[in-house]
């Protein structure tokens, strides 16, 4: 699926968990599906704990003729490490455009 989420939407590290229809065009729920999200971006500490998620809604990716509102669940963490200057995260993703086709 992540593969599918990357090749779809341009994407890299994110799951499709759902898609409903919603009155403006599909809504795409997302999740984090990189392991490495997990590393604190300051030090590379893998974090064992979590602080909560955040919902982020990505703009601009049109998938065909509709564009999709995507829904974009991420984990928030904290970082252990006592010499880290950063005590929690989130990870963004990797955005891959493609060509545009004309």
């Amino acid at each position: 699926m992540v593969e599918d989420t990357t090749w779809l939407l341009g994407l890299a590290g994110l799951a499709v968990v759902g898609v409903a229809d919603g009155s403006d065009g599909p809504v795409v729920d997302l999740v984090t599906a990189d392991e490495g999200a997990r590393r604190c971006p300051e030090c590379g500490t893998p974090a064992r704990r979590s602080k909560g998620r955040r919902v982020t809604r990505p703009r601009d990716l049109p998938v065909g003729r509709r564009r999709p509102a995507l829904r974009w669940c991420k984990r928030r963490w904290r970082c252990d490490e006592p010499g880290c200057r950063r005590r929690s995260f989130t990870r963004g993703c990797v955005c891959r455009a493609r060509p545009a086709s004309g």
